[in-house]
Parts: C-alpha cells; sequence; structure tokens
C-alpha cells in the first residue's frame, strides 16, 4: 500500500470518527513539559494551549500532521485561553497590562491584534474569518466580533445586563446571558441580525458550545450541572443527566465531549447523539477542559501531578488485547507473529502463546511447577522452573511438541533468552556469574566468559552476544562474536551502562551517564555513538529491531513505551496511559530470574506490552507501521536554524535554557543538580560553568546527539567558557591567578597562551583569534592571541579597557576611561574608538555589526 493511499484513508477515517461516532482511536500526549499546559483548544490537525514553561503563560501549539511543537506567543504578562480555527489562533493577551485579544496565522507566520480596545476583552473563539470575544469597554459586559475579511468590528448585544462566553460556527454566536437575573443560553444569527434565547429554563445555563446545528451547555436546572443538548433545527432538547457535575462541553459533528465528576474526581466521557452510545475516554487520571476537533478531543491531564494536555486521537488504530480476565498476565515476548507470556489463571503461572496471524491461543505448558520469563524464536519457546529443586532452563519445540531440558548443572541458571536456535544464560556454578550457550541442534553448551565479575542480562543476535559485566567497579556493556570467539568492550564510560539489545551492527543499551537514565546506540562496525533520548526522566529496557527501537519511559509521571525510527531519527509515544504501560515486570516473577533485565517486546512493526489500566495486567499489542508521524517524511520535520541559550533559575537553582527562533520553542537544554551558568553556544556545541561536583567546571552538551562532556574540572574553578567550531576557552585560577586556557575538543593540539603575572579573564574564540581582559601592567588592557602563529599582542594602552569580545577579524572593547566601544582589525592592524554622547557598555561583534548597550 502506498504512503498516500495510507495517508488518504487515515484522513477517512478522522471524518468517519467525528460524524459517526469513535469505532477506534488511541491516547497521546501533546505536550508534558514540565510547568503547567493547559486551556487545550483544537480545530483541524492545530492544538494549541497555554503553557507557564518560562514562568508566566503563553501561547504554544502542536501540529498533529507533523509531530512539531512551536511557540506563538512569548510576551509580559498572561497569554491564555487560546482558540483554534484552520491555521489561525487567537487568545486573551495581557502584554499591556490588560486584557486584549491577538492573533497568530499559522501559514503566514504573522501575529497580529484582533482588538485593543480600553478596558478588557476576555474568552475569545474564532471561526473561518469571524473572531468573538466578552468586552466590557462599555461599562458591562458585551459581545464583540471582528471579520477578518472585511476588518469591520462591531458589537452584537446590547442588554445593560452581562453577555459573556461566546462562542462562534458558521454564521451562529451563542452566549451565557444574565438578563433574566440568572444564567441563560442566547443565540444571534448574523445573517439576519436576530437574537433569541436559546434556553431560559430554571437555574443557570453556562458554558455553551455550538458546531452546526447543534448548542450544548452545562445546566442546573435539576440541581446538579448536567450536560444539555439543543437541536436547532430540529427545536429538540436532550439532557444527559447524571450522578454529581458534568460541565465544560465541547461538540464537534455528532460527538459531544465534557468534565464528568460521577465517580467523585474529573473524568472525560464522550457521547454520540447519533447512535446514544457513551464512552470514558482512557480512564484514570483527573481530566479537565476537554475540547472536541476532527481529529480527536483533547484535555488538561493531572496524571503526573501538574497539568498537560493529552489527545485522544480517532485517526489511529486501538491497541488490541491478548489477554483477558483478572488474572496476572505477565513478561510478554514477541517474535514475529507469535507472543509468549505467563498468567495465572490456573492458580499457578504457566506459559501462553498467541498466534497473532491466526488470533489462536495455544497453552504451552500446564502444571503445577511456576514458569517464569518466557522467550520465543522461531519453533523455540523458553522459560524457566523450579521442578528440580534449583532454577533450570527448559526449551519446548512447537514443531515436535518436545521438551528438553537445557542443563542438568545443579546451580540456578538465571537470565535464559533463547535466539536463533540458541539459548544463553548466566549461572554461577565456578563460584563466578558466567554466560553459557546451548545449540538447540547440536545439543552441546559452550561457556562464554571467563572474567570473574558479575554479569547479568545476556542476550543473542546471531553470532553476537551481549550482556553487562561489572569488572571494572562499574556496569559496562560487552559483546562476544561467536564466530571469531573474540570479546569486545563497548562502553568505557564511568558511569553505568546496562541492558543491552543487539540488532544487525546496532547496540542499544540505557546509560546513566547524565545523572539519569537514557538510551544510546552504538554502530558495532564503524564505531559511531548516538544518543537517543536525553529527557530528564527514565528511559531504559531498550530493544532494537530493524530500523526502529523502543523502551520503557517514564516522562509523562508513569511508566509508557516510547518508540524511535533510526532512518527518520524522530520519536512517538507507542503505548501511554494513566496507568503503567511496561515490557515486562522488571524482575522475572515468581523467581525473579530477569532483575532489570530486558525483553523482545518489539519485533518489525510491532510492540508487545504489559497494561495496567485495568487492574491486573493484560497484555496489549499494536502495529505502528502506519502511524502518522512515521509516514512523513523525514524533510517535513522543522529543524533548529538559529537558537539562543541563557541560565534560568525557575527551577530554584540555575539551569541552563534555549530558544529555537526558526520554531518558535522554548525547551531546557541542561538540567542538573547544582547550578550551570554562562552558557555560550556555537555550531551544535554549547559550554557552560557548573557546580553540580561542587566547584566549578567547564561542560560541554553536543546538541545534535545529545552527549555531554566535561571539558575542564580540576582543582580552583573553571568558569566563562566560550566556544568556536570545536575549540573552548576559559578562564582558570588553578595556578592561583585567572589564567586563559583553550582546549580543541576533537583533539587536535594546539598551544595556549602562556600564563602571566595578574589575572587573565573573560576569553573569547573565534577561529584562530582568542582575546581577554588583562591587569597584568596594575590596569585593564585587551590582549590578543594567535593560535595560529602563538603570537600574544597587546591593543590598548592608558586606562582600563573591558569587556572584549572577537568575531573573525573584528575585535571590540569597552574603554572604561572614556565610556565609547573601541573596535579593532586584526587583519588590518588598525582599530579606533567609537565616540557618541553617555556611556556604551558590553559590547558584542558578529561578522560587521557591533551590539552595546547603552546608558545616557
Amino acid at each position: 500500500m502506498s504512503r498516500r493511499i495510507i495517508v488518504l484513508l487515515m484522513a477517512a477515517l478522522l471524518l468517519a470518527g467525528v460524524a459517526c461516532g469513535m469505532s477506534g482511536g488511541k491516547e497521546r500526549p501533546i505536550s508534558t513539559w514540565g510547568g503547567l499546559q493547559e486551556q487545550p483548544a483544537i480545530d483541524g490537525h492545530i492544538v494549541a494551549w497555554a503553557d507557564n514553561r518560562s514562568g508566566n503563560f503563553d501561547i504554544f501549539m502542536y501540529d498533529l500532521e507533523t509531530g512539531v511543537e512551536r511557540g506563538v506567543s512569548f510576551y509580559p504578562g498572561f497569554q491564555d485561553h487560546p482558540a483554534v480555527s484552520g491555521d489561525r489562533v487567537v487568545w486573551q493577551d495581557m502584554r499591556t497590562g490588560e486584557s486584549d485579544i491577538y492573533l497568530y496565522d499559522f501559514a503566514t507566520r504573522e501575529e497580529m491584534p484582533i482588538t485593543t480596545a480600553a478596558g478588557s476583552q476576555f474568552l475569545p473563539d474564532i471561526d473561518g474569518d469571524r473572531v468573538v470575544w466578552m468586552d466590557d469597554r462599555d461599562g458591562d459586559w458585551n459581545i464583540y466580533i471582528r471579520d477578518l475579511g472585511t476588518g469591520q468590528e462591531r458589537k452584537i448585544t446590547s442588554n445593560p445586563k452581562d453577555q459573556i462566553q461566546p462562542q462562534i460556527s458558521g454564521d451562529a454566536v451563542v452566549w451565557v446571558d444574565d438578563r433574566n437575573g440568572n444564567s441563560d443560553v442566547y443565540i444571534y444569527d448574523l445573517k439576519t441580525g436576530r437574537e433569541s434565547p436559546v434556553t431560559t429554563a430554571p437555574g443557570d445555563q453556562v458554558f455553551p458550545t455550538i458546531d452546526g446545528n447543534l448548542v450544548v451547555w452545562s445546566d442546573n436546572r435539576t440541581g446538579d450541572y448536567d450536560i444539555v443538548i439543543y437541536d436547532l433545527s430540529t427545536k429538540k432538547e436532550t439532557v444527559i443527566e447524571w450522578p454529581g457535575l458534568q460541565t465544560a462541553p465541547s461538540v464537534k459533528g455528532d460527538l459531544i465531549a465534557w468534565q464528568d465528576h460521577r465517580s467523585g474526581v474529573a473524568e472525560l466521557y464522550i457521547y454520540n447523539v447519533a447512535t446514544g452510545e457513551e464512552t470514558a475516554i482512557s480512564p484514570g487520571s483527573l481530566k479537565m477542559e476537554p475540547a472536541l476537533g476532527e481529529w480527536g478531543v483533547v484535555w488538561t491531564d493531572y496524571r503526573a501531578g501538574d497539568s498537560d494536555v493529552y489527545t485522544y486521537d480517532f485517526g489511529l488504530l486501538a491497541d488490541d488485547q491478548i489477554t483477558s480476565g483478572p488474572y496476572n498476565h505477565t513478561n510478554p515476548w514477541i517474535d514475529g507473529d507469535r507472543v509468549v507470556w505467563t498468567d495465572d489463571r490456573t492458580g499457578q503461572f504457566n506459559v501462553y502463546m498467541m498466534d497473532l496471524s491466526t488470533s489462536k491461543e495455544t497453552q504451552i505448558t500446564n502444571s503445577k511447577d511456576e514458569k517464569s520469563s518466557p522467550s520465543i524464536s522461531g519453533d523455540l519457546i523458553l522459560y524457566t522452573d523450579k521442578r528440580n529443586g534449583n532454577l533450570d532452563i527448559f526449551v519446548y519445540d512447537l514443531s515436535t511438541k518436545k521438551e528438553t531440558t537445557v542443563t542438568a548443572d545443579p546451580s540456578d541458571q538465571r537470565y535464559g533468552v533463547v535466539g536463533d536456535g540458541k539459548v544463553i544464560w548466566i549461572d554461577d556454578r565456578t563460584g563466578n556469574d558466567q554466560i553459557y550457550l546451548y545449540d538447540a541442534a547440536t545439543g552441546s553448551e559452550q561457556q562464554i566468559t571467563t572474567a570473574s565479575s558479575k554479569k547479568a542480562t545476556p542476550m543473542i543476535w546471531g553470532e553476537m552476544v551481549a550482556w553487562m559485566d561489572n569488572r571494572k567497579g562499574n556496569w559496562d556493556i560487552f559483546v562476544h562474536n561467536l564466530t571469531s570467539k573474540t570479546e569486545t568492550q563497548v562502553t568505557t564510560d564511568p558511569g553505568k551502562q546496562e541492558a543491552p539489545w543487539i540488532y544487525g551492527d546496532t547496540i542499544v543499551w540505557m546509560d546513566d551517564r547524565n545523572e539519569n537514565w537514557d538510551v544510546r546506540a552504538k554502530n558495532l562496525r564503524t564505531g559511531a555513538e548516538t544518543v537517543i533520548t536525553t529527557n530528564s526522566g527514565y528511559q531504559g529496557l531498550p530493544v532494537i529491531s530493524g530500523k526502529r527501537l523502543a523502551w520503557l519511559d517514564d516522562r509523562n509521571g508513569d511508566q509508557d513505551i516510547y518508540l524511535y525510527d533510526l532512518e527518520l531519527e524522530r520519536v512517538i509515544p507507542a503505548a501511554t496511559g494513566p496507568l503503567s504501560q511496561k515490557p515486562n515486570d522488571g524482575i522475572g516473577f515468581p523467581f525473579y530470574v530477569n532483575v532489570a533485565g530486558g525483553s523482545q517486546f518489539l519485533s518489525g512493526d510491532r510492540i508487545v506490552w504489559m497494561d495496567y489500566s485495568q487492574g491486573a495486567p493484560q497484555i496489549m499489542t499494536r502495529s505502528v507501521e502506519d502511524d502518522p508521524i512515521l509516514l512523513l517524511d523525514k524533510a517535513d520535520l522543522a529543524t533548529n536554524a538559529s537558537l539562543i541559550v541563557w541560565s534560568d533559575n525557575r527551577g530554584k537553582d540555575w539551569d541552563i535554557f534555549g530558544f529555537d527562533f526558526f520554531n518558535r520553542f522554548e525547551r531546557p537544554l541542561v538540567r542538573a543538580p547544582g547550578d550551570q551558568m554562562n552558557p555560550d553556544v556555537g555550531d551544535d556545541l554549547l559550554v557552560w560553568q557548573d557546580d553540580r561536583k561542587g566547584d566549578w567546571d567547564v561542560r560541554a552538551l553536543d546538541l545534535s546527539t545529545g552527549d555531554e562532556i566535561t571539558v575542564a574540572e580540576g582543582r580552583g574553578g573553571q568558569i566563562d567558557p566560550s566556544v568556536y567550531g570545536k575549540r573552548v576557552a576559559w578562564m582558570d585560577n588553578s595556578s592561583g591567578d585567572w589564567d586563559v586556557v583553550v582546549k580543541d575538543l576533537d583533539g587536535v593540539s594546539i598551544k595556549p597562551p602562556a600564563h602571566k603575572a595578574g589575572k587573565q579573564m573573560f576569553p573569547v574564540i573565534s577561529g584562530d583569534l582568542v582575546v581577554w581582559q588583562d591587569d597584568r601592567n596594575r590596569n585593564w588592557d585587551i590582549y590578543a592571541y594567535d593560535l595560529a602563529t602563538g603570537k600574544e599582542t597587546k591593543l590598548t594602552g592608558e586606562g582600563d579597557q573591558v569587556h572584549p569580545h572577537v568575531s573573525g577579524n573584528m575585535i571590540v572593547w569597552e574603554d572604561s576611561t572614556t565610556g565609547d566601544v573601541s573596535y579593532y582589525f586584526w587583519d588590518k592592524l588598525w582599530g579606533r574608538a567609537y565616540s557618541r554622547p553617555g556611556d556604551q557598555v558590553h559590547p558584542k561583534v558578529y561578522g560587521k555589526h557591533v551590539v552595546y548597550q547603552e546608558q545616557a
């Protein structure tokens, strides 16, 4: 099936979801950054929300077609309560100190004010070219509208009482109106200019919403707030009444969504007007502020403690449930179309298999001896049991229906895995952990390792065996080639590297070198290493199959399954939920034979996992082949074209944040214990000073790979780094005075400036030039050093000259005596002062452009 046909089918599924109800769908996180993400709105492929990750509320948006998030507004004061129509987003904006209405057009990348009138304007809504809002410029609250096509603004209500909470669909505007002493719903027809009540029932009617002929609101005429639906074409009113509070409705086509408190906490329900069917959406977490669109429903979710934005995407196929019943279904393993697992439906854990191509389940074992941690490869199924008094490994052959004991050794065999007709495991028959291999075709056994060290989590692919090994005092990854009988250490970082998995030439593992667990990959043929994840949460237990790898991830506050495409270089949340989604139980219950070990929960395009949302874990599966994000060409994703970085203490200590001007997106770049300050960025390399170890060191982060390294550490402080390409300069006081030090991170030999008396401070590097301020002559001068020739030059004379900066051959600095900026052309050996009234301070040069602060 071609890519174009698949995309067209997805579009058809989306339209069917809205018009006729929900035949499928799946939950996905939209934004789960630290801070608060709330008040989501959706139309078409655009989701917008209010986001306070920067310290105040701004507007962000997410494109469901491309999976790209971008910032919309970043101004002082709050920007919140967005609404979306097509490519346009509107919101209320406090940048001037009072609330106005602004619009951003995603297609043209242009922002414009809708109204900045006196008084306050709140709660905008948009449909096509028309924007409505509530406005108190006249002393009471009225509804205003602006037509973007004509530019005309007008008031559409005139009653002296308040009219609030407007919503628009086509030619109809609805709002809450208190002219009768309580809250009612009124409507205005833009074609006829006629205003009329929709309901004036007893009690209050609030939060109206409209789409086509359906007007929906929350109504407390019965004492509790219920959902009421009014059809403008038939004049029929329908009440959806349940115990507790039902409020904040949204309508799209035949679907109504609302916030429901019947269970005692806020949950999300959807009702199909055409069929009368009601559905709870992703139960298990507190949900608020639902909004419906053609693609799905979005809401504010509190599963992680703070508020995040999630969607239930109608176009995604639902997960397939393999098991059912109130039993413990654990430790699934997939190979092609076959899935094996253990469950305790008989009172003991036995092994079961499902053939996904036929939907046929087969019970593999049926005994009173518990079984643990099955794996499957081809016709061979492996499991562990204790029938002989110790942990033994057994293999069942589906083709012969015969069971074989892998080894008769009386020691315990743990971490058993079958792959390509071979079984590997760890036992301590020699007094130390060693890895052994059994060939099912020949019945022969061999010892793979000999080092006297702790070992865990072995796995096999083809001729390669991989495992984690503690022989050097920390966990590293090792591989053994069965053909050449050679052993290779894959990782050498002093942190922990655990749970390896191999496919072809690529090995992946979980790695804690950045103070939390991330996933890394390495090409065993070329030696090239790639950081797959750098999220501040836990990412572990990776598995790779073909061009994709999957792992366990807790970035959303619970445990989910994420997936990465190595060719497209993009991540998707493959399985998420308010409760845990896990590849295995983490221990190999009931015998603890696979503690912290990985498992094959990805095979080709299909994943399997344990889903805890129904209480007892169930085995689930889905194919990611037709995931919309993975159907995009690589060029469809935005790239980082322009980045500004800074130190930020919104988290109480200082971290490094960046803002990408290409996609208008702010993100944390470095979050670690202690303070990270004085960043500088050049190309893909970020450098900063860091005191996570108790004193100041210089560290660097490769923004393209996520690799973080220590550039300089040791006695004294290393601070104020500057970067150009792979060269980093900084000031260092390990000698007792401040010196300038330069290092090439590619290992190219360079001769740094020699140690001098006094202080050499605040270096800046550009190409072969390093400049700094220097007090060796008892006042501050500017010096330059050419790394190519080793020549050092004093550029200044009398008085104090400070804060140098360099770009190419142009050097600038501040003359503290005159208050002017001076500049010098290194290639022409000529310079002068730029004299102006007042003081010019802290100059910077970029190319031929000089910027500075001016003090009158």
